[in-house]
């Protein structure tokens, strides 16, 4: 909206739709998002509904993306070094609008190949970054304990998160 009360912007963020689209999106930069985990559920479009992919993001102004088939997918897995859905948990990717032929206006969201190389690791259960922590009088890199935790219980935790999985075994 601007000074004078006219609305401004894309009418579609006005829609209060529950997925994430392109119009969602800075067009001139891409997007860091946080992802939180991927399910399966029931979404509805223009055919009806169907059972689709749908990811989603540890960031609450970032809203969950239907996946499709392969294109998104396969990026993620590519940036992410992982197909392994379970271990995109607690990383970052590059959401970004980009071409899509059979889009209604061209243009999709998209995932880059490549994942920020800020190499920050963030705790798969409380999206917080793992940061170097001393253990016993023993300093650990973030990396040592996200890698460590890995190992341990297939995904990144912090030290705190850590210390509850293994006190829940």
């Amino acid at each position: 909206m601007n000074n004078d009360g006219w609305l401004t912007g894309d009418y579609r963020k006005d829609n209060d739709k529950k997925y994430l689209g392109h119009w969602d999106l800075d067009d001139k930069h891409d997007t860091i998002a946080t992802i939180a985990g991927v399910k399966k559920e029931e979404v509805k479009n223009a055919h009806g509904s169907e059972i689709k992919q749908v990811l989603y993001f540890k960031e609450s102004d970032i809203k969950p993306l239907i996946l499709n088939k392969k294109v998104n997918p396969q990026a993620i897995a590519k940036a992410l070094g992982t197909p392994k859905r379970e271990l995109w948990i607690g990383r970052r990717i590059f959401l970004f609008v980009g071409n899509e032929p059979k889009a209604e206006d061209g243009v999709a969201v998209r995932v880059r190949d490549y994942a920020p190389q800020d190499n920050k690791y963030y705790c798969a259960e409380c999206g917080t970054l793992i940061q170097d922590a001393e253990i016993d009088g023993k300093m650990y890199s973030a990396e040592v304990i996200a890698n460590n935790a890995l190992t341990k219980f297939g995904k990144y935790l912090c030290i705190d998160c850590g210390h509850k999985a293994k006190g829940a075994e």
